[in-house]
């Protein structure tokens, strides 16, 4: 996270001139001012043609037009240009105003270039079969790329993040090999004294550019963006129109609710789109579009990229002058300055003003006791400040405070760790839609339980991880429940809260907390304003303590789900709250015999007051049945041959999660005779520089043609089916649900002993233990299975049997009631004859 607004950086069209070429292709003295001018509406309230307003139909031969661009931009709060570079195996087109702006040194506004590697074709008469010049590439040619583009690269001016020259590329699919392309433009760029290279790449689909040799993705919209077509909304529409028509709003509401990937990314916004100049009744048009949407979208992504991204971030604006597709900040006719104020407007609410705290700020601690006013103070700043990383809460428990001077420090990461991860990626609220220092409780949409027992569930946010997905299942079992009226209490947010909120009347308390709200207060007032008193609680994660001290504060008892490892409680200073847990809740349910050990020898919890439910596997029992069809599917979708055995891994790219030792253990295997049909394939994203060294090891290995990275995916179960051994080749893992998803799938599982929960499942059968951490035992249990096709699917079918017969999520769900029943004395589990 930075305190500094991102850099806004718009692409530039360099088009407005004419040039031989296109004289030849589309007649004398073309440039797209001829499509534009012949835009005509295609409904009412169409707003075609575009005209120019302050620069008129300019001509980019003009050095005096591109200064009064630039000023018009600087004065807006556009950091610089980024330059459509149309480069065909060493044929450039359209590169006088670049060349001017490199020639002349003016104007002095900031630049980069994007390679727009595609082919040129008649697309805007429809013919887009014919092309009028193709790309080429080639080892050499891409290398002749980058040596052509130098002189731009090393001009003062060349925009730079983290000290790196940004280089886009368009279409990073049409290079031969990206990794080889990417790697020669990053060495001769180094040979030549310019540093490294910030390699991007325009996102068109859910690529990781990590695994394409990139550094990061670019969002374009609308590319990546589907909405429902809006036409049959619009009056008076041309009935010959063919195209698509859209809700510009729909798209700003998507692309900001939208979760980021787990690979790195430059957020994007557009204006508006409406390329009916250049398709005409073929147009894709998203209509409604304002100044004022925009702002928002804008200032939505700038807070994200603020919040989320890298010290030295950027956002991108689609476009400044793309007149031909209707997404233009220059001036027109209709709206004159109003897109160019409202970036300016987006920029100053995060960048501007003199109360901004400074990164350098500091609160002193004093040898007295935290006072109301101190707090008030707090909040004050961090409310001005606009972030809750810089300036974390403090959550003061009347009558609890530390007297000790030397124990300040872990007064603040105590009272603010409760919320701290929770709130970690918070954008402006889309909960509430405002910041309110009321409660909002969402009902539940369609049918909801008829229980009569309230419960309350807490979740610390519901981005999409294992915790939270646990917390989705638990919830759908409540909702079907005829003893149970589930409601769900949120303290941040993420992609999950929409399917939360069909399952559960839910409230999250980021408003609240964006309005200035204490969290203990924010939560107690939501709990008393809940539709129902809940007679039980159920905290999720072990970030959830805070309110675990809330409801014992309102007598309402509580069971804490323990989904940890110590380990992960002192990378996060949750220590003071474990023991905190421990003497508020009920019971505390831990994952797996090998944590609840590790907590109690830690801090010496009470093991009276401690229970063992394992987590089951996720899906709700719907497996596919036709295997063999995903099968093939599966393996044509990785490009692996249809009778590929598939050694299967999946997790964050993570040393935690042992990706490296999931390599070695390949490596190991594939060296052996016999297994040329096989493939390990891991699936899961990671940082730059944990992903760079995974992909550098398995660059330097023999085999490394049958070793792959695939990208998280929404939905991994038909990847499981698809597999034939999983491998779990984490250093540590409390519990892992992906060694019960895959039993579940009928795969045999090998995994290392002293890392976890993960032996307790594997039992009768159903897999292989190897010692901790020996990967060449984990490659000579897997070429055992690899070479006995029977031994493999017996281990698989009695894998899948012990997951049906007890390891399900139906199973953990009534595991976690059984706790609640004996501990709470409330009956919520249904008895076989209900």
């Amino acid at each position: 996270m930075t305190e500094i607004c991102p850099r806004l950086i718009a692409f530039y069209l360099p088009q407005f001139h004419p040039i031989p070429e296109n004289d030849a292709w589309w007649g004398p003295g073309f440039t797209e001012w001829r499509n534009v001018a012949r835009g005509r509406p295609l409904y009412k309230g169409h707003q075609q043609p575009r005209r120019p307003a302050d620069l008129g139909y300019y001509d980019l031969r003009l050095q005096e037009v591109q200064q009064a661009q630039a000023d018009l931009a600087s004065e807006h709060g556009i950091h610089g240009f980024c330059y459509y570079h149309y480069w065909f195996a060493g044929t450039r087109l359209l590169e006088r105003p670049l060349d001017t702006v490199l020639s002349t040194g003016h104007p002095k506004l900031p630049f980069c270039v994007c390679w727009a590697n595609e082919n040129w074709t008649r697309r805007w008469d429809g013919l887009e079969e014919e092309v009028l010049i193709g790309q080429q590439h080639s080892p050499e040619i891409d290398r002749r790329f980058i040596l052509d583009l130098m002189p731009t690269l090393a001009d003062d001016r060349y925009i730079t993040v983290d000290g790196k020259r940004l280089l886009m590329i368009y279409r990073p699919t049409r290079l031969v090999d990206c990794h080889r392309a990417t790697d020669t433009w990053r060495d001769e760029v180094l040979k030549a004294g310019l540093g490294d290279l910030h390699l991007v790449m325009v996102q068109h689909g859910d690529d990781n550019p990590l695994q394409m040799g990139f550094d990061a993705a670019v969002e374009f919209p609308p590319h990546g963006i589907t909405v429902s077509d809006i036409q049959h909304k619009l009056e008076g529409l041309d009935p010959e129109f063919r195209g698509g028509i859209y809700d510009y709003g729909d798209v700003a509401d998507l692309a900001t609710g939208r979760a980021r990937p787990h690979h790195p990314l430059h957020r994007g916004v557009m204006l508006g789109w409406d390329n009916t100049a250049r398709r005409g009744d073929s147009a894709t048009i998203y209509h409604g579009a304002t100044p004022e949407r925009y702002r928002r979208w804008l200032q939505d992504m700038l807070h994200d990229a603020r919040e989320n991204g890298g010290p030295d971030e950027v956002v991108f604006i689609n476009a400044w002058n793309e007149w031909a597709e209707g997404t233009y900040l220059e001036p027109d006719q209709t709206h004159g300055h109003q897109w160019l104020e409202a970036t300016r407007d987006a920029v100053e609410s995060l960048g501007g003003g003199g109360d901004r705290i400074s990164s350098s700020e500091t609160v002193v601690a004093t040898a007295l006791d935290p006072t109301t006013e101190d707090v008030n103070r707090l909040l004050k700043l961090r409310r001005r400040a606009r972030t809750r990383q810089r300036m974390q809460t403090l959550m003061i428990r009347s009558g609890n405070f530390m007297r000790r001077p030397d124990k300040i420090a872990k007064i603040k990461k105590h009272l603010s760790a409760v919320i701290r991860n929770s709130c970690r990626k918070i954008l402006p609220s889309r909960t509430a839609g405002k910041a309110s220092m009321e409660p909002l409780w969402r009902s539940v949409s369609g049918s909801r339980s008829s229980g009569h027992h309230p419960v309350m569930f807490v979740g610390h946010d519901s981005h999409l991880a294992g915790s939270q997905m646990l917390l989705l299942e638990m919830l759908r079992m409540a909702k079907d429940s005829s003893l149970i009226n589930p409601s769900l209490l949120l303290l941040g947010e993420g992609v999950l809260e929409p399917k939360y909120q069909k399952l559960a009347n839910t409230c999250n308390i980021v408003p609240m907390l964006e309005a200035g709200m204490q969290p203990h207060d924010a939560i107690e007032s939501a709990i008393r304003s809940a539709p129902s008193r809940p007679e039980v609680a159920i905290c999720s994660t072990v970030a959830c303590a805070g309110a675990a001290q809330v409801f014992r504060s309102l007598d309402i008892p509580v069971v804490h789900l323990i989904n940890e490892l110590p380990t992960t409680i002192k990378s996060n200073g949750w220590e003071e709250l474990v023991v905190d847990i421990g003497s508020s809740v009920r019971r505390m349910v831990f994952v797996s015999r090998f944590s609840q050990q590790a907590f109690i020898d830690q801090f010496g919890l009470d093991e009276s007051r401690c229970a063992i439910v394992h987590p089951g596997w996720l899906g709700n029992g719907q497996l596919q049945t036709d295997r063999d069809r995903l099968r093939n599917r599966i393996r044509k979708e990785l490009s692996l041959p249809q009778d590929a055995l598939i050694i299967l891994g999946c997790g964050q790219i993570h040393p935690r999660k042992g990706v490296d030792l999931f390599v070695q253990t390949a490596a190991g295997v594939l060296s052996q005779a016999g297994t040329e049909s096989v493939h390990f394939v891991w699936i899961g994203d990671g940082t730059v520089d944990d992903t760079r060294w995974i992909v550098h090891d398995i660059d330097a290995l023999p085999c490394r043609d049958r070793i792959h990275l695939v990208s998280s995916k929404p939905d991994i179960q038909p990847y499981f089916e698809a597999s034939d051994i999983y491998v779990l080749s984490s250093r540590e893992d409390p519990y892992p649900i992906v060694c019960v998803q895959a039993m579940a799938a009928g795969l045999p599982v090998i995994a290392f002993d002293d890392v976890g929960g993960a032996p307790e499942a594997l039992v009768d059968g159903t897999g292989v233990v190897v010692p901790f951490l020996d990967t060449g035992a984990m490659a000579q249990s897997i070429l055992d299975l690899v070479r006995d096709d029977a031994a493999r699917a017996r281990m698989g079918q009695a894998a899948r049997q012990r997951a049906e017969a007890g390891c399900s999520s139906r199973h953990h769900f009534d595991g976690i009631l059984d706790v609640v029943a004996t501990t709470c004395g409330v009956q919520l589990r249904e008895s076989s004859g209900q």
